[in-house]
């Protein structure tokens, strides 16, 4: 025996340490990889909590620690997900910061048919809020709402609340705008036809300007989690997607974080409020590199009929895209698909780069091409309703939504 235990058990020992190493290393690669999909700033956030976030995750998966959690993950789209969903905190509540909608409310007036965001929705309370205080004006308006958690959607969209979501305001409204069953307030239809519920990904940004423009757009909450560099990222986006005179609504601890050429802070007290400013911006592509000359675009096209693995390239044409070189990726997508014409994603990411571009009917007729190879493309028929929406083709758009509806 040796006095610090058999070799066996010793041996054991060593085992242990080495899982215990394996495990600090896979939760590093979860934070990078939090860090990455979501923009979090993970080296400044709470990691005991964090770390019960993913505690929870393991014992849902059944697997042991986080090694085991980090390989199913790599394996299971259902598991990155649940990663995802357990980081989320959906607290919220209806008309949170009530001068926020009396201010949405002055600004849309007797404007009817205003197009609203709300990133992220949560459990959907802030959009409903919303479409609510446009009905209140007797005004209309469509409001997207837009979360990257699949639990949040689902809560959201099923409009259930208790009592706490009504807490810090006068609710007496609440009658008009819910049906009240076993302690549960329910949102009535009226206020559920005005919200459209989208699962995307804010860092995705050729997919989110692809939704179109907007009048408001409300982003509580989200930009103090993310790093400084994600967190520019958003707001040029944010900035991109709002119509000339329209407004951006933050949190309150996020009016300092935001100095965006093309934003004026409004000293509305309690509102948190920002204007984009009522004069054209240069469009986005002048900032962009140039395109490459057609000589070397005919030595990437070779290199492309080379590869086993076209996908590849398709993601890093939508990665280009996301990073705001809208040119380029849409040549490496054109390259694609001379490549391989019947592929309905590289058609959908060409639809998403033509309206990015401010080019609708390209867009569509890119998105008719996805549907005409993949009749139920969930997305693709999404997109095309909202492009035939923004046209005034609203019984048109109508229908494609029906159709999703009715394939899900």
């Amino acid at each position: 025996m040796y006095r610090g235990g058999s070799f066996v058990e010793r041996g054991r020992a060593a085992a242990v340490v080495r899982r215990g190493d394996a495990g600090a290393v896979s939760e590093q690669a979860i934070m990078g990889w939090l860090g990455e999909q979501l923009g979090l700033d993970v080296e400044n956030l709470d990691r005991r909590a964090m770390r019960r976030a993913l505690t929870r995750c393991m014992r849902k998966l059944e697997v042991r620690d986080m090694n085991a959690l980090w390989r199913r993950m790599l394996t299971s789209a259902q598991a990155r997900q649940m990663v995802i969903d357990a980081m989320i905190v959906p607290e919220s509540w209806f008309f949170r910061y009530p001068e926020s909608y009396a201010l949405l409310g002055e600004h849309l007036a007797a404007r009817n048919g205003a197009r609203l965001l709300s990133v992220p929705c949560a459990a959907g309370e802030e959009p409903y809020s919303m479409a609510i205080a446009v009905l209140e004006r007797g005004l209309s308006a469509m409001v997207d709402a837009v979360d990257v958690s699949a639990a949040c959607l689902a809560r959201a969209r099923a409009g259930s609340y208790g009592a706490r979501a009504f807490r810090g305001t006068d609710a007496s409204w609440r009658a008009r705008y819910f049906d009240e069953a076993d302690g549960r307030f329910v949102v009535k239809p009226r206020v559920r036809r005005m919200v459209r519920f989208h699962r995307a990904n804010v860092l995705e940004r050729v997919r989110m300007l692809a939704m179109g423009k907007y009048d408001a757009i409300f982003c509580r909450n989200l930009l103090i989690y993310l790093a400084p560099a994600k967190r520019s990222q958003v707001i040029d986006l944010l900035c991109a997607m709002l119509n000339e005179d329209g407004l951006l609504f933050v949190g309150h601890g996020e009016m300092g974080m935001i100095e965006h050429p093309e934003l004026v802070h409004l000293d509305k007290p309690q509102a948190f409020a920002l204007r984009r400013r009522q004069r054209p911006l240069k469009p986005v592509v002048e900032a962009l590199p140039r395109v490459l000359p057609s000589q070397q675009v005919g030595r990437k096209e070779r290199a492309l009929r080379g590869s086993d693995d076209l996908g590849a390239h398709l993601q890093r044409a939508s990665r280009m895209a996301d990073q705001g070189c809208l040119e380029q990726a849409s040549a490496l997508c054109d390259q694609c698909l001379a490549l391989r014409p019947d592929w309905p994603e590289a058609w959908l990411l060409r639809a998403m780069i033509d309206s990015a571009r401010q080019r609708p009917r390209a867009a569509e007729k890119a998105l008719r091409k996805v549907l005409y190879l993949a009749p139920d493309h969930e997305e693709a028929l999404l997109h095309l309703a909202s492009l035939l929406e923004q046209r005034g083709h609203k019984e048109r758009a109508e229908l494609l939504r029906r159709r999703v509806r009715e394939a899900s």
